[in-house]
């Protein structure tokens, strides 16, 4: 009975994830891409040309992060649960673990 609440619990999740991601998805505001936005303002000045020094390094950096540490801690901090756990719940966990490795290596791509 313990598997079945545990198994829907988690089915539940991904699915309200899921739908918060599609919900946003068609909710969201789309730009418009435009070359004036990267333009310096100057009044009366010639344009200054400059590169874009804007990066997702660090926030690529900070994701990778939090995937390679968070995951380590919570798959610690439920192994003693797994012990005794039933296969569903064995299951679960081994699916976290294998879409957190592809969470590993998409990031690191």
């Amino acid at each position: 009975m313990m598997s079945v609440v545990i198994a829907l619990s988690f089915l539940l999740v991904v699915m309200a994830i899921v739908l918060t991601y599609i919900t946003a998805l068609k909710l969201s505001t789309r730009g418009r891409d435009s070359t004036e936005k990267r333009k310096f303002y100057a009044c009366g000045e010639d344009e200054i040309v400059a590169p874009d020094t804007t990066t997702t390094t660090f926030f690529r950096y900070v994701l990778l992060f939090s995937v390679l540490e968070a995951v380590p801690l919570l798959i610690a901090f439920s192994m003693p649960a797994t012990v005794y756990a039933e296969p569903v719940l064995r299951v679960i966990l081994v699916i976290y673990i294998i879409l957190a490795l592809i969470a590993s290596y998409i990031l690191t791509r």
